[in-house]
């Protein structure tokens, strides 16, 4: 496949997180994820899905890198790649405006989901995270540095204020291949099984038609 989707969280990610808003009236989530094993053959990321409960407020997607050492999300975000409504609970998928791209040296993304909280109506924002699920026999586990929020002014691991023991944000980028590995073609290797070329021959025409598919070392 030419996509590849990374992601913390398991399960549907039914904990609640709810947050009381003391200050501003925007709320982020972040996940960090380490893409230097994957970025010399995915080169962009064109899509984020994520869950959210139902925040009544516009969302924005930013993707920034981050150093391989860094400990916290920079407050410099950049611009949105998205914009949207969230207004249900339930998955939302953002396709990129344009796609973002890093180099084959990339270390870590992070992938941050803006709310812009309506705070005349609420003073608390409800986050959906992962959360012990006794039907699967599955216990979340959150590492630091992987998800991060936003909320009154300041970034906060949430590894580290988690006394519920919930998992991840669910915030799932969606990477595309640098080389596609198959390319649609009208010919297929059926067609050439009867021509009188060596199989060697008909592999490397196959090949450049993109009828099968070649893992790259």
């Amino acid at each position: 496949k030419d996509q590849r989707t990374l992601s913390y969280d398991y399960l549907p990610p039914a904990g609640n997180d709810t947050v009381k808003i003391t200050s501003g009236n925007t709320v982020k989530i972040a996940n960090v994820y380490d893409i230097s094993d994957i970025c010399k053959e995915y080169g962009t990321i064109e899509r984020v899905s994520f869950y959210t409960e139902k925040i009544i407020g516009n969302y924005n997607v930013y993707i920034i890198p981050i150093d391989a050492d860094a400990t916290e999300i920079p407050s410099n975000i950049g611009y949105s790649y998205c914009t949207g409504m969230a207004d249900t609970t339930g998955y939302i998928t953002a396709e990129l405006r344009t796609p973002y791209e890093f180099d084959k040296t990339a270390e870590k993304v992070a992938v941050i989901i803006s709310f812009l909280i309506d705070t005349f109506s609420t003073n608390t924002v409800t986050l959906a995270r992962e959360s012990n699920n006794p039907e699967y026999g599955y216990s979340p586990v959150i590492n630091s540095g992987e998800s991060y929020r936003y909320v009154n002014g300041e970034w906060v691991d949430i590894s580290e204020d988690n006394p519920d023991g919930l998992g991840n944000y669910c915030i799932r980028p969606v990477f595309e291949r640098r080389y596609p590995k198959t390319v649609n073609s009208e010919l297929s290797v059926t067609e050439f099984t009867y021509t009188s070329v060596s199989d060697e021959t008909m592999q490397q025409i196959a090949v450049k038609l993109g009828a099968v598919e070649v893992d790259k070392v």
